[in-house]
């Protein structure tokens, strides 16, 4: 994914989110989510170190994004539940989000 294009609202990087964790939701039947944590990378700075200030923003744009690709399955968006966070990790491609999800007890 294209972490520039999220972070701008791009129409289409915003759909391709949204169908994909659409698409990963329905893994889990019947679950709703109490809280996520969005670790974002979106690319290196001059000289290889991750640039947090992007990244930051990149996760933060996903995690906005998560409530309305599966209502059914998150929780509304706040802050305090759905945060984003940068991934320092090198071998983490760039314009990838990893998503922690931590689930409801029936």
């Amino acid at each position: 994914m294209d972490p520039e294009a999220l972070i701008s609202g791009s129409a289409r990087a915003t759909a391709s989110l949204r169908e994909q964790v659409a698409r990963k939701s329905r893994q889990f039947p019947g679950e709703r989510v109490a809280f996520v944590m969005v670790f974002g990378n979106a690319g290196r700075l001059p000289g290889g170190a991750v640039d947090t200030g992007t990244s930051t923003a990149f996760a933060k744009a996903v995690a906005r994004l998560l409530p309305s690709a599966a209502p059914q399955f998150f929780p509304r968006y706040h802050k305090e539940i759905i945060r984003g966070y940068h991934n320092t990790d090198p071998r983490i491609p760039s314009g990838t989000a990893e998503i922690e999800l931590f689930f409801l007890l029936h």
